[in-house]
């Protein structure tokens, strides 16, 4: 009991000061905004792919083929969420190059998205189109 209550009180002293707030400019809190953005579109298209997933499991657990009408609804929402992802995904790399230009440094991406590369999302979607296609 006593080590617990030392270790409660040692744990705020361990803890790192949280960060002070950056004051940001209009466009680097627009380009932060941004970046949520093209997170939250690879978060849909991974969620439309493992709906995918879930439903050539579903179909090979019964010995069928997957249902054609859900697999060409899955194909358009992935289309559509990938237009979108390519689409923010430019504009940040426009906004971004602007802010330098106006000789402010921008607001860097979050961490999910500095270890993305574009063929992380795009590949299974490519992949995915084929096997609509076949």
């Amino acid at each position: 009991m006593a080590r617990a209550a030392a270790a409660d009180v040692a744990t705020p002293a361990q803890a790192p000061p949280a960060p002070a707030p950056q004051l940001l400019s209009a466009d680097n809190r627009r380009l932060e905004k941004m970046h949520q953005g093209v997170l939250n579109k690879k978060e849909q298209v991974q969620a439309l792919l493992r709906q995918l997933q879930t439903e050539e499991d579903l179909a090979r657990t019964n010995s069928q083929r997957p249902n054609h009408d859900t697999i060409e609804g899955i194909h358009g929402m992935v289309v559509l969420q990938i237009a979108d992802y390519e689409r923010l995904e430019e504009q940040v790399h426009h906004l971004g190059a602007q802010i330098l230009q106006d000789g402010e440094m921008p607001v860097a991406a979050p961490a999910d998205l500095l270890c993305l590369e574009s063929d992380d999302v795009l590949l299974p979607v490519r992949l995915f189109v084929n096997f609509c296609s076949s």
